[in-house]
């Protein structure tokens, strides 16, 4: 609930104002959406969305969400943006993981969940009508085609208008939304970049790195 809230502030700062009604608004259209699961036949509707929502639509919204946050805003500015909320960066296995294996592994999974796919029986037994099966594999496709249309769009624009390369690049904009947050965040990713820096450095014995790096 929350992380959905914080979603609809940051695309749209004006509700922010509003947030009461904002939430209120919010509770009442999932409390409506949730109502059909306490009918009688409830049951077959949570089964008929588990099977569809929770299984191969969750599969891909994942992928998407690790390929455009570690690839196309980089695992790198990733790290740096937990290092500046909790303090510490994360392993390198940690980013080795977020980076090429969840994605591999969650490719791998959905294709094979493709490959050994069967029309969704309650019980094994009982067969949904055509339009319920319908209306089930509407509902990934309902939350999938925002991400797929919006992508789609920027790659046609960029390609368009002769920046094919900046494709896998993130938007200059990325970041906390509050202005002093934006400007702390740069300025301790700036402090980062310049230790790394300093470590990295070869040098030759004969040279204070502390004293050489000094502007007098």
């Amino acid at each position: 609930m929350e992380n959905l809230l914080t979603a609809l502030m940051d695309e749209f700062p004006k509700m922010r104002r509003h947030k009461p009604l904002v939430v209120i608004g919010l509770c009442s259209a999932l409390f409506c959406l949730g109502l059909p699961y306490c009918t009688p036949k409830g049951h077959y509707v949570f089964y008929l969305i588990d099977v569809f929502k929770f299984g191969i639509g969750s599969l891909m919204g994942c992928f998407f969400t690790c390929v455009t946050v570690h690839w196309v805003f980089g695992v790198n500015n990733f790290s740096d943006m937990i290092d500046f909320m909790l303090g510490f960066r994360p392993s390198v296995l940690m980013r080795v993981v977020w980076a090429c294996i969840a994605p591999v592994t969650l490719l791998v999974v959905f294709v094979g969940s493709l490959l050994q796919w069967r029309w969704p029986l309650y019980a094994g037994t009982i067969h949904y009508p055509v339009w319920a099966l319908v209306l089930g594999a509407a509902v990934p496709l309902v939350t999938l085609a925002p991400i797929v249309i919006v992508a789609l769009k920027h790659v046609i624009k960029l390609v368009w208008n002769g920046r094919g390369r900046d494709i896998l690049k993130h938007h200059h904009q990325w970041g906390p939304g509050c202005p002093e947050a934006r400007q702390r965040l740069n300025e301790a990713v700036r402090l980062t970049r310049e230790a790394q820096r300093l470590n990295t450095r070869v040098t030759k014995g004969s040279v204070n790195i502390a004293f050489d790096s000094t502007d007098l």
